[in-house]
């Protein structure tokens, strides 16, 4: 979905977004769920640690916990999808 009105409109219903990034960069998205009292469950990086503090507006995992965490919701989601 191309960023815009419509992206910002859907999330305004979501429980929680994930950000599951392995570089350095601060994601966009995280400041767009935050302006929607969304919150953010991202990987531990840099980047998503200068913005996301846990406990008051997501958490963050790490590297192996995330893969952990995320794989079966990940698979759930592509069959739910595809």
């Amino acid at each position: 979905m191309p960023y815009g009105a419509e992206f910002l409109t859907l999330l305004r219903d979501y429980h929680a977004m994930i950000v599951a990034t392995t570089g350095d960069e601060q994601s966009r998205v995280i400041y767009d769920a935050n302006s929607r009292a969304v919150p953010v469950i991202a990987t531990d990086t840099p980047g998503n640690r200068d913005v996301v503090f846990r406990g008051q507006a997501g958490c963050l995992l790490n590297g192996s916990t995330a893969q952990i965490w995320l794989k079966p919701w990940l698979g759930w989601q592509a069959l739910r999808t595809g």
